[in-house]
């Protein structure tokens, strides 16, 4: 549909490290205020406490680079943002990557493109050769897909789902009560060679990576800027 085409839409997605759990909106808006309400929403959401918090430079995050703010550090943000005052309030550390490399927050690129790869094997469908219909039609697709991952064993989690990470749910090959950082550490610790314990540590501990992003051709990964895909 041409409206598709003419009204862009923006994906939010929030990853945790631990659980390799996903969250994720789709907004009309990019900045600094629909961030802030999906944040609210995501902890909301979220059953354990976020210690950490790590996000692109994207003005809809951070002030970082703005340059129309007085007094403000260079390089630096100001801490008025409305996102960082939400970390703030809630004692989150808000962490910021390197500018110009979006590697940095791997867990959520690599999602992007798992999307990507879904969204390439869908049929084209109507004369106008579209993947979707409509706005509504490619939400449930993408909602849809993420609910699906939240439910795939994953080897990374010694083949259990993010939600039963998540839940730490008792049964077999799960850590029921041990729902702790150290016991994570633990289990990481076993695949990690001898002196990754720092490693094993840092995937362990709760830190989430949040991106926000307007999408873009398939063949382009959604860390690009541009509409969803029609």
């Amino acid at each position: 549909m041409p409206a598709l085409e003419r009204r862009k839409s923006y994906a939010f997605v929030a990853i945790d490290r631990a659980t390799r759990y996903v969250y994720m909106e789709i907004h009309q808006n990019r900045d600094a205020r629909t961030s802030e309400e999906f944040l609210k929403r995501f902890l909301a959401h979220f059953p354990h406490p976020v210690h950490t918090i790590l996000t692109d430079n994207g003005a809809e995050f951070t002030d970082r680079f703005a340059v129309d703010k007085k007094n403000k550090p260079i390089d630096k943000p100001s801490g008025q943002h409305p996102f960082d005052q939400v970390c703030a309030k809630r004692g989150i550390q808000h962490r910021l990557i390197r500018p110009y490399r979006p590697q940095t927050n791997g867990l959520v690129e690599r999602f992007n493109r798992r999307i990507v790869e879904a969204i390439g094997r869908e049929p084209k469908r109507g004369i106008a050769r579209r993947l979707f219909h409509s706005h509504l039609d490619r939400d449930q697709f993408l909602h849809r897909f993420v609910m699906d991952y939240n439910r795939t064993r994953l080897k990374c989690l010694d083949y259990l789902a993010p939600c039963e990470a998540l839940a730490n749910l008792p049964g077999p090959n799960t850590f029921a009560g041990q729902a702790s950082v150290g016991a994570l550490h633990g289990r990481f610790a076993k695949r990690e060679a001898p002196g990754g314990a720092q490693a094993s540590l840092r995937k362990a501990s709760r830190i989430l990576g949040l991106h926000g992003h307007d999408g873009c051709a398939a063949a382009a990964c959604f860390a690009a800027r541009g509409v969803l895909p029609a």
